[in-house]
């Protein structure tokens, strides 16, 4: 065999994986300028970056150097990214695990590049909380402003702002059965078909994966109300689901097609040991 070719049994042809080391949650899925953006968490010996990847299919993929790295603030959790239109950049936004305090605090960068490189807020982080759990920022546009809606532990926390990094809480939603008790991660508001859908992961809660409730959310009086609700899907790999507004004004949504060692239904992390990687996304 050549010298530097590696035998690879077990990557997958179709399912987005990372070159090397472990990748677990998609973030700032993003389609900007003719391509379609994939960042992703990205642990590299125990440092926490944004992998990042473009397609203009969703099916090839070109990886592109790490995007948003650890800095003296903190490692780099769970995001998104919008399209700011008006000054012609994309932005993200990634939750800081602090490396001193150990709080979770919410950081943005800006990028006039199409992604290639990235440039962190000097005020970072832009927000901060007492909770312990306060996490996975995903931004949207509605209207006339942006909104992010981020995890405050066992509820989801609304902001609004104007510009993108002062913010303000205008609302957050509580469930109210035993089964959307618990920590709810990732959690993702959208639009589609006259109705509002909102994700989220709940931690410890059994069985439970990625739960959906169907509704409709009330920005006036900043109220959701859930009509229906039920799992995103029922296989045991589909963990931190995002979704984004692609071309043509479909909703598309990525998970990782994995899971952590405390979920009931954790199978194993797979061919880290093997192959020197680990983990890799679902199909959008």
């Amino acid at each position: 065999m050549p010298k530097g070719v590696k035998m690879e049994k077990y990557r997958p042809k179709i399912h987005f994986s990372a070159e090397d080391y472990i990748i677990n949650d998609p973030n700032g899925l993003v389609y900007y300028k003719g391509e379609y953006h994939l960042f992703h968490q990205y642990n590299i010996n125990e440092q926490i970056y944004w992998g990042h990847a473009v397609s203009k299919d969703l099916v090839h993929w070109k990886r592109l150097p790490k995007a948003i790295a650890p800095d003296k603030i903190g490692q780099i959790w769970s995001g998104s990214a919008v399209v700011d239109e008006e000054n012609q950049r994309m932005v993200a936004f990634f939750t800081y695990s602090e490396h001193e305090t150990k709080r979770q605090s919410q950081g943005v960068a800006f990028s006039y590049d199409k992604g290639r490189t990235w440039e962190k807020y000097s005020g970072n982080p832009i927000l901060t909380d007492s909770r312990e759990d306060f996490r996975d920022p995903k931004v949207f546009r509605y209207e006339e402003k942006w909104v992010m809606i981020l995890s405050g532990g066992d509820c989801v926390l609304l902001y609004e702002s104007k510009d993108l990094i002062h913010w303000n809480q205008i609302s957050s939603f509580k469930g109210n059965q035993e089964s959307h008790t618990g920590v709810w991660e990732c959690p993702d508001l959208f639009h589609v078909d006259g109705y509002d859908i909102l994700v989220i992961g709940p931690m410890h809660l059994n069985e439970q994966k990625c739960t959906y409730l169907v509704g409709n959310m009330d920005y006036e009086n900043c109220r959701f109300e859930p009509e229906i609700t039920g799992e995103v899907d029922f296989g045991f790999d589909y963990y931190a689901p995002q979704s984004f507004e692609a071309s043509q004004g479909r909703r598309l949504q990525f998970a990782w097609a994995n899971a952590w060692d405390w979920m009931p239904w954790w199978k194993g992390f797979g061919t880290t040991a093997q192959e020197g990687w680990c983990g890799s996304l679902n199909i959008p």
